[in-house]
């Protein structure tokens, strides 16, 4: 082939990828613009007395920072509107919210579901699954149970927050002894709890509170806050009740995280003031024994150190004192909370079940646990050593 031909069909050959190539790259078919969209972050699911499922989203508007179009000046208007639709199904809803929105509904940014107080004691097997399945939903959603109905919180205006998810980021970004995970279980995780027989599931629990009136606002009661108020307590996948944010905390313990205080009376404190230790590090381990005829013994060991500040004249006797109060208390607290999770609300939060399936595979059967979970005993095991002024007793 001539040179002067071969050059002709590369430079016709490199035309053609170039203007293909521009065509392509001008955007999307259906690509919209983002002061066109609203960006769903938070979504609600109640359960009707009629059987329907209402769903209710914080809808943030999208808005194009070169452009006046969806913008506005007025403090009311700016706020996150809520979006709400009804359906038989889960799906349904949110079929029926994207087809009520004037703008186009973009569900990638969703961060938060909310279940229902109603909805999550009929169980709430089914519609986990259904959200977890829908492609709509990333991965990564948190799951929480409202005390009460699910709407009421996702309307809630927190108080120096844009709206809820933006609450929810700002708690979350606190430290690990102030929020514990308890309180953010992602949505695989709990399908994945209430579909073991074994071991039952937790959510974070989120209630209204009723807010004081501020000290500058002439006695007007400010607006119901949200509060990150506990645990929800599941056994199978049904909600049994709640433990308080101070339970959540043992519960935490109890899960070999450590956080929180422990107050004890300090015998050599004037009036035997109280005294607070700051749990610093802990580490705990679980076993169960258990036969065909006798009902099993539930153990817990915890080993915890804790830190002081502000006291005086620390000798060694008196730390080991104060770590034996420290140690009594905390058992205390520790067989309460499982009390409560065993009497009250049946739920194996902590996973018991599982050791003794693991123990013995072919004689475990769920029924027979169950049984067996109820008549349990617990024996509660706590050692504690302290640090005071930047020393450790061990």
């Amino acid at each position: 082939m001539p040179l002067m031909r071969k050059m002709q069909l590369q430079a016709a050959f490199l035309l053609l990828i170039s203007s293909a190539s521009a065509f392509w790259l001008t955007g999307c078919w259906d690509a919209r613009e983002i002061d066109r969209r609203a960006f769903i972050f938070v979504m609600g699911i109640d359960l009707k007395e009629d059987g329907l499922y209402r769903v209710s989203a914080i809808a943030v508007r999208g808005r194009n920072p070169d452009s006046s179009v969806g913008t506005t000046t007025n403090d009311a208007a700016s706020k996150a509107p809520v979006m709400i639709a009804q359906g038989r199904t889960v799906a349904e809803a949110m079929d029926a919210l994207a087809g009520n929105s004037a703008r186009s509904i973009d569900w990638g940014n969703l961060r938060s579901i909310i279940l229902g107080e109603t909805l999550s004691q009929k169980g709430v097997n089914e519609i986990v699954h259904t959200a977890l399945a829908d492609p709509r939903t990333p991965a990564d959603v948190i799951l929480f149970q409202a005390q009460g109905p699910a709407e009421a919180l996702v309307r809630s205006e927190p108080t120096g927050e844009e709206h809820l998810q933006a609450w929810l980021d700002h708690y979350r970004s606190k430290s690990s002894t102030e929020t514990p995970a308890h309180f953010f279980v992602p949505a695989w995780q709990f399908r994945a709890q209430i579909n073991n027989p074994g071991k039952d599931a937790y959510l974070g629990a989120i209630a209204l509170h009723e807010g004081a009136p501020a000290p500058m606002s002439g006695g007007v009661e400010c607006a119901p806050q949200p509060l990150l108020s506990g645990v929800a307590a599941f056994q199978s996948d049904r909600l049994r009740g709640f433990l308080n944010a101070d339970q959540a905390v043992i519960l935490a313990w109890m899960s070999g995280k450590a956080g929180g205080l422990v107050v004890v009376n300090d015998p050599q404190a004037p009036d035997n003031a109280p005294l607070a230790v700051r749990i610093k590090s802990l580490r705990r381990s679980l076993a169960v024994s258990s036969g065909k005829s006798t009902a099993p013994v539930l153990r817990i060991k915890i080993q915890a150190t804790g830190a002081i500040n502000g006291v005086n004249n620390m000798t060694g006797v008196r730390e080991r004192e104060l770590a034996s109060l420290t140690a009594a208390q905390m058992k205390k607290q520790i067989t309460a909370t499982a009390l409560i999770m065993q009497e009250e609300f049946a739920a194996d939060l902590l996973g018991f079940g599982e050791l003794a399936r693991r123990a013995a595979p072919f004689e475990w059967r769920p029924s027979m646990w169950e049984n067996q979970w109820n008549q349990a005993v617990w024996d509660v095991t706590v050692e504690v050593s302290l640090q005071a002024q930047g020393r450790y007793q061990y």
